[in-house]
């Protein structure tokens, strides 16, 4: 019959690619298998013959087997059985009407997916792969405390999007092997016990998840459904206050989370951020939230910034436009708790990029009240120049849209040398050892990357 195995032979079978020896040697056993000697992928002219010659078929998932294989009235292959654990490379609904099973390989490779994983994190991190290439090229020159300096992995925070078996996988090793703290996004809830097995948060949306991360790492299927998934916008979402600039002469990193400008078409937006908290166990953000709104000092520094970085928008929005959308709120850092608003405002028609520059630089937090007063005064006083210090990193697009942040926590780089820059915001109610200790906080955060 048509279609049919034939019992009185070995049902002849085609492997897409090339498998392990010992797995080849038990296929050609127990079936009638052809391999593909070559090694490369298969054309739609290959397949479509294929499924007209052999009674399975054994792609993987680099195998395209979409319309352009599987539209046909009937086919000799009655199994598909994928190498792999995906199976967004098959059309599933042409291969039901063809009667033709579809199986995959779950759990396989989850440690092995995983493994990989987390080794292209660290290479991201600790640009080993850059220091691979330096090497085989000849160009190593020796070890030097500035040289290829990457980021720390211990401690920071990793997004994983989609808690399956892979994502949990991840979980096992970023969370048990580097102390990484873990968020996670999944199309479903996912269990206590699960979470709890990694430390591990799970926010609502994706939007969520990527403003708190330092690594994203991504466990979903792939295909149409999640195509685009990271676009333009959710890549704007990420921390901004991680950069670095390299020179031939000196290198810049800063890492502050004080947005300056961000602005997308006539809408414009500033974050102040005043006021200071070591963490530690017995804190959280509703404690620090208390501790804030109690401390006169932080209450009034921020009080000041908060009124000149509104006066500042002010002068190129929309009268009435300027508004304070989030008052007084906490954000949560690897070391520190902040204190935190947020102020937007409308854009005038007539509002120029310079005139945004004019008006917003430099930042409130690192000049003082009343600003041209203050700057005039600081000109006569400071006898060393600042450098890239209390200045502002970002970028502008070509539609005018723009993101900068404040230079206030910075380290410079130079051959043998490198200089760390903090501060924190003094008043009249100041305690000289509270900010000290304040300034030690956010220094030893920047010292922590050599580490």
């Amino acid at each position: 019959m048509s279609g049919a195995l034939n019992m009185n032979k070995k049902p002849r079978v085609l492997v897409t690619r090339r498998w392990p020896s010992a797995i080849e040697s038990k296929l050609s056993a127990e079936f009638d298998a052809v391999f593909n000697r070559s090694d490369t992928p298969l054309s739609a002219t290959d397949f479509r013959q294929a499924f007209s010659d052999f009674d399975a078929i054994l792609p993987t998932v680099t195998d395209k087997l979409g319309p352009e294989v599987l539209d046909m009235a009937q086919a000799r292959t009655k199994i598909l059985a994928n190498y792999g654990v995906g199976y967004s490379h098959i059309d599933i609904h042409a291969t039901q009407k063809l009667g033709i099973t579809v199986t995959n390989t779950p759990d396989v490779l989850s440690d092995c997916t995983a493994d990989l994983a987390m080794t292209l994190l660290l290479m991201v991190a600790r640009r080993t792969g850059e220091g691979e290439r330096e090497i085989r090229s000849g160009n190593w020159s020796g070890w030097r405390p500035t040289h290829m300096m990457g980021s720390k992995v211990t401690g920071k925070t990793l997004g994983i999007v989609g808690f399956g078996r892979i994502g949990q996988a991840m979980a096992q090793r970023a969370h048990h092997g580097f102390g990484m703290k873990i968020v996670v996004h999944n199309r479903s809830p996912v269990k206590q016990a699960i979470l709890k097995r990694y430390n591990a948060t799970q926010v609502a949306t994706l939007d969520d998840l990527l403003p708190q991360s330092d690594f994203v790492s991504l466990h979903c299927p792939g295909g149409a459904e999640n195509r685009h998934l990271m676009n333009n916008r959710r890549l704007e979402l990420m921390k901004p206050e991680a950069f670095l600039i390299k020179d031939k002469n000196y290198s810049v990193i800063s890492c502050s989370p004080e947005t300056l400008i961000e602005k997308k078409g006539r809408s414009i937006l500033t974050k102040p951020i005043a006021g200071t908290l070591k963490k530690n166990n017995k804190l959280n953000k509703n404690k620090a939230l208390q501790y804030f709104r109690k401390n006169i000092k932080e209450t009034k520094e921020h009080n000041m910034i908060v009124d000149m970085e509104r006066s500042d928008l002010s002068r190129i929005c929309v009268p009435g436009s300027v508004k304070i959308k989030k008052e007084k709120t906490v954000e949560e850092y690897k070391d520190l708790f902040h204190y935190v608003s947020l102020i937007k405002g409308k854009l005038n028609e007539k509002a120029k990029t310079i005139d945004i520059v004019k008006s917003m630089m430099p930042g409130g937090s690192v000049i003082g009240c009343p600003k041209i007063s203050t700057l005039n005064l600081l000109n006569k006083q400071e006898k060393e120049n600042r450098n890239i210090y209390t200045g502002s990193f970002g970028y502008i697009k070509f539609n005018g849209d723009m993101r900068f942040n404040i230079i206030i926590r910075s380290i410079l780089n130079f051959k043998n040398t490198s200089e760390i820059s903090v501060a924190s915001g003094v008043v009249i109610d100041s305690n000289a050892n509270h900010e000290f200790n304040e300034n030690f906080i956010k220094a030893k955060a920047l010292i922590d990357l050599f580490k």
